[in-house]
Formats: C-alpha cells, structure tokens, sequence
C-alpha cells in the first residue's frame, strides 16, 4: 500500500536528488531533505575531524545512509554495497547523477564466492544469518519471505576498485549480525579506515553472532575507541534497546587529519 507520508517524501527526495545534481546545498531547507537523524551533526564533525575521503557503505539498502550524510553536508566520496536486486536498482537510481557515490552489488563477508541471503519481509532485515525468534517477535514484518543467492567479496578484494593509497576511510557496516565475517575479509583495508560505524546487537537477534561486547573488544584489539551509541532498533513491546549504531575512531587518527 502506497501512503500519502511515503508519496510526500519520495517527492521530498526527487527534490533533493534534483538540486543535488547542480551541486546546490538545501541543508538550511530541511523538509526538502531526507529527515535528519539527531546523530547526523556528529557524525559529519567526525569525518570532517579525521580527515575522511571516503565513505564506504556495506549494507547500503536503497541508499539511505548515504542520502543521509548529504544531507548533513557530507560531500566526499562514497562506495555503496548491497546484494539484493530491488534494493540496489533503488540506491542505483539514487546514486545515478553524483560522480562521487558509486555502486557495487555484492554482499561482503570473509571470503570470495557465492551465499544464500535470507530475504526479511521489511528488506532492511535481510541477513546471510539465520534470524531468531527474539527479533521476529520484536519485529513481526521482518520473518524471513524467502532467500536470494548473491555474490560475496571480501573487502580486501574489492578495495582497489574503490580506495586509492592514500585514503582515510570511513566504514559503516550494517550487515545484519555478519560484522565479524566483513571484518575478517577486511583485515588490509582496516589499516586505512580512521572511524567506523558498526551496527551492533545487545542481545541475540541472529544465528552466530557477535553481541556488543565481544563486537567492542573485537574493535579495541584493532586500535579503535568508542566514541558514540545511538538506538536503531528497540522493542516495541517493552521499550527494551535490541541493536545499536556504535561510532569508532582510530586512537592516532585526529592528530594526523587535514583540517
């Protein structure tokens, strides 16, 4: 069912894609711009701060996030990853008219070949793990509908289609509970990223997965301190908190930054 909300910000997001394409900044006419999330400021602080190049978007659905940070006054480059067919055409048309924002349709994890996704009814759900029932009782229309075969990379095999050596990078995962797979394919192109933002569970929503704690300690290990939690998911039931968005910076990396 198509919305009168969901017409009004496709229209909002045609307009902004339309200014976009003359390079126009409409940041000051917020209800043309796709709704800023409270954390959006900060976030472009930090990759202004740590002298961030480029942006690499591993779970990318149809383009939010990204369509986010251009909102929030981000202008550098982006890499956007997504395996599923009807959320890439998506992102694809949105990325179409920006030289800066490129598309890549592939899932990544910790080796190269081909894997099975399985489909949630509300897409952003969609996971190469199997989901658990904590999460589909949280959020009935993410039940699995059905599994779509993909291609997966790892990271490190697809980083110089997108990375040039010198590169300070910023990379988002939001993969669903495959945060430690992307990771382990990634351990070269880790050495270049100054900051992350890593969707993280507090408690078990998907088969396999590492949960806040062991996901934190994880990123220590590699040089990175959390600086900022903001809420994605809680339980509508209870209010309970189910998943995060943690923000990393490498510990060296401010001091070397162009400003």
């Amino acid at each position: 069912m198509v919305t009168v909300p969901s017409i009004i910000q496709d229209a909002k997001l045609a307009l902004w894609r339309a200014f976009r394409a003359f390079d126009l900044d409409i940041r000051r006419h917020s209800k043309l711009a796709p709704e800023l999330n409270p954390e959006d400021p900060f976030r472009v602080r930090l990759l202004r701060d740590h002298g961030v190049t480029v942006v690499l978007d591993v779970g990318a659905s149809s383009g939010q996030y990204a369509m986010a940070l251009r909102a929030a006054g981000y202008r550098g480059r982006i890499a956007s990853f997504e395996p599923l067919e009807d959320a890439f055409l998506e992102l694809k048309s949105h990325a179409e008219r920006e030289s800066q924002w490129k598309c890549f349709r592939i899932a990544l994890g910790e080796r190269d070949g081909r894997g099975l996704i399985r489909r949630a009814g509300n897409s952003l759900s969609s996971s190469i793990l199997p989901m658990l029932p904590t999460h589909v009782e949280a959020a009935p229309d993410s039940k699995e509908v059905g599994t779509a075969s993909v291609d997966i990379r790892r990271l490190d095999s697809v980083a110089a289609e997108v990375l040039k050596s010198e590169d300070r990078v910023w990379l988002k995962l939001d993969v669903q509970g495959y945060e430690r797979e992307v990771l382990d394919g990634a351990v070269s192109t880790v050495r270049q990223v100054v900051a992350m933002e890593v969707e993280m569970s507090l408690v078990p929503l998907y088969e396999g997965q590492d949960l806040l704690p062991k996901m934190v300690e994880s990123l220590q290990a590699m040089d990175f301190s959390l600086v900022g939690l903001y809420p994605v998911f809680v339980d509508p039931r209870n209010g309970h908190m189910l998943q995060v968005n943690g923000i990393l910076v490498r510990s060296d990396s401010a001091g070397t930054a162009h400003r």
